[in-house]
């Protein structure tokens, strides 16, 4: 066999361990999306408004707060001086910077930037442009769980 004959031939089993191997990986990636496409579904995207079990009923004194995962957000559980729960994002609507309770004040704090809210997320003072999005709180039993709004809020 001369010499451009074994450079065509090995050109051709290098095509073919090539090809080959583009197939093998393509079959991969089909195989890697149908095995990934069931547990994207239970992550919940799209299943509808998040909603978690925060704490449970004696857990908070009045006048206290917990911070706990919402879906993919921080959140805020205040049980207030009066008793009620009250569910706020713990994201401050200025730079993102998290949001505490202040006791003494009875009022949602940034303490980035000074920014001040009220129980209902509605803007006190300070440079956030808007109120902090508020959850619904539910008492289920033993259990407080906060959920997202399901609608439209405003």
């Amino acid at each position: 066999m001369s010499k451009p004959q074994r450079r065509q031939e090995t050109r051709l089993k290098s095509d073919g361990c090539a090809q080959a191997l583009l197939e093998r990986r393509r079959a991969l990636q089909l195989l890697a999306g149908a095995a990934a496409a069931p547990l994207l579904g239970a992550c919940g995207a799209g299943d509808g408004p998040a909603s978690a079990v925060a704490a449970r009923v004696g857990e908070l004194k009045p006048n206290s707060s917990k911070m706990f995962r919402l879906g993919r957000h921080l959140a805020l559980l205040i049980h207030t001086a009066s008793g009620e729960y009250r569910a706020v994002s713990a994201d401050c609507t200025h730079e993102r910077c998290t949001i505490i309770y202040n006791e003494s004040r009875r009022i949602l704090l940034c303490n980035c930037h000074n920014g001040r809210f009220d129980l209902d997320g509605r803007v006190i003072s300070g440079p956030p442009p808007l109120p902090l999005p508020t959850f619904q709180v539910e008492v289920q039993g033993q259990e407080i769980v906060v959920s997202e709004p399901s609608g439209p809020t405003g």
